[in-house]
């Protein structure tokens, strides 16, 4: 937190009771700022102003897989299969051994 100077001492004592409230309510999260991610929220809400900004956030938790680990062979096949099945097309992806075998 940056240093407050207050012009009276009732103002300074009143900060400090209102302060005190948002630690009590919210905990020491109060003392931690990112500027950055305040910037990344603030340009979320430019591109959506009308939306509630934890609101988007369930709904991309809802609506997103959570990652997974998976080896070169099964992420390349699984690409494989997705752009086939962009295109249109069925069973023409290539096996890892032809891959590596240059095609």
């Amino acid at each position: 937190m940056r240093t407050r100077f207050f012009e009276t001492e009732d103002e300074r004592n009143r900060f400090i009771k209102n302060f005190s409230r948002e630690i009590v309510q919210h905990g020491e999260e109060v003392f931690k700022f990112d500027a950055n991610r305040v910037r990344r929220w603030q340009e979320a809400d430019l591109i959506a102003p009308d939306v509630d900004p934890v609101e988007m956030a369930r709904h991309w938790v809802a609506t997103h897989e959570s990652a997974q680990l998976v080896t070169l062979k099964d992420g390349v096949a699984r690409f494989l299969k997705e752009l086939d099945s962009r295109a249109g097309r069925r069973n023409i992806a290539p096996t890892c051994a032809s891959i590596s075998n240059g095609l």
